[in-house]
């Protein structure tokens, strides 16, 4: 799978470029004339293909030249963005192009949004903890979006789970906030899992191995391993399908290998979560 990130509002495109700019933070874009994040083509036609964009974050783009926070149009063969979040652009989400998906993402309209989100050639969109693409599936509350309210000190070279007491969404009740932070699967079925751990910039070092993982029943499913360029912050966004039976508890857990040192995970709705939904039950 390849990966790559066309960024209209910073490098490429004549928007980008002719137009005003954006803040650009990290996986930020804020206050752009024209589109935020953009999957497709500029000119001339150069078509990409199974992109992943994860843990973006859009907000106040596309007022002046009508365009969107998170797109993806022709001739692009499909990106999936996942964890991310748009909020208050003129447009959220326009999916055109076939094959997209939107995944564990948020939808945030304060009273700034102009035109609904469009996810009409997606193959598949979960967005603000509700299925919209396809629209034949049921609505269901097997599903929830935790996360960190309070910076978490991980000891040295051990696996711990991250104790995430906020919630986005849990209609089904099925998080635990107060003692296991984790999610109580309702009912058996396949279920997508994402999460996301912000390591802190100050303590992140040159060669050293740091990692999150998503557990079930304090078994470790799938896990995601890095050794960054050490002065900054590292962002990790393990995610799954998985099959779980009823009352499977899933979990989000980090470690880091670095001898002797204690590593800080940074607290916030975007920065370190982890969402759950219900795909297909048996």
């Amino acid at each position: 799978m390849r990966v790559a990130l066309c960024l209209f509002g910073i490098v490429g495109g004549k928007e980008g470029k002719d137009g005003k700019g954006g803040d650009f933070e990290g996986v930020k874009l804020i206050n752009n004339e024209g589109t935020g994040f953009h999957f497709g083509s500029p000119r001339p036609i150069r078509p990409s293909k199974r992109n992943v964009a994860v843990g973006l974050y859009a907000e106040g783009n596309g007022f002046e030249r009508i365009r969107n926070g998170l797109d993806h149009s022709w001739p692009n063969n499909g990106v999936i963005y996942i964890g991310c979040i748009a909020k208050d652009n003129y447009r959220n989400y326009q999916i055109d192009g076939e094959g997209g998906m939107v995944l564990a993402s948020r939808s945030i309209d304060t009273g700034s949004v102009v035109k609904s989100d469009n996810f009409n050639n997606a193959s598949f969109a979960e967005v603000n903890g509700q299925i919209q693409v396809p629209t034949n599936l049921k609505t269901t509350n097997a599903k929830a979006r935790a996360y960190l309210t309070k910076r978490q000190t991980m000891s040295a070279q051990t696996w711990e789970k991250i104790e995430m007491k906020g919630e986005s969404f849990d209609p089904g009740s099925n998080f635990d906030s107060i003692n296991g932070y984790d999610f109580a699967v309702p009912v058996p079925g396949y279920y997508f899992v994402a999460g996301a751990i912000r390591w802190d910039d100050k303590g992140v070092n040159d060669n050293e191995q740091y990692c999150s993982a998503i557990y079930v029943n304090d078994n470790l499913v799938i896990n995601k391993v890095e050794s960054p360029a050490g002065g900054r912050s590292l962002s990790q966004f393990p995610f799954t399908i998985v099959h779980l039976d009823k009352n499977d508890r899933v979990g989000l857990w980090g470690k880091s290998y670095e001898s002797g040192v204690d590593k800080d995970v940074c607290d916030g709705e975007n920065l370190t979560w982890m969402s759950i939904h219900l795909i297909n039950s048996d």
